[in-house]
């Protein structure tokens, strides 16, 4: 195989062919599930040793976290953002358990990387 084949293999794209463009669809993103809502409806319910448990703080300990930082956590441009509250809550979350990226993020809802 000569270089430029390679180089065709590896770094040609579908939508550099000007007579393919119209056929051409974009990958489409996989779907994964979600726990629907944990953070909003489970949460809440928490006693305050289950939340001791989970989070490794007590509760006015992360209520007191989320008055000292959430302001700083807010942004009022741009798209809708996360709630400071739950930013802290994965935050704690993460640190407190020894889950991966990937479970934390579906527990809360959110996407990998948000992580």
């Amino acid at each position: 195989m000569d270089l430029q084949s390679m180089w065709n293999l590896f770094f040609d794209h579908p939508s550099d062919d000007d007579d393919d463009n119209e056929d051409y669809l974009p990958p489409q993103r996989d779907f994964h599930p979600k726990i629907p809502y944990f953070f909003e409806n489970i949460i809440p319910t928490y006693s305050l040793t289950d939340f001791k448990s989970h989070f490794r703080v007590e509760k006015n300990t992360y209520e007191k976290l989320v008055q000292n930082f959430g302001i700083r956590l807010y942004r009022d441009r741009g798209a809708v953002k996360m709630s400071p509250d739950k930013q802290i809550a994965i935050t704690l979350w993460f640190l407190g358990n020894q889950e991966v990226y990937r479970s934390v993020a579906d527990r809360f809802g959110v996407c990998k990387d948000t992580v």
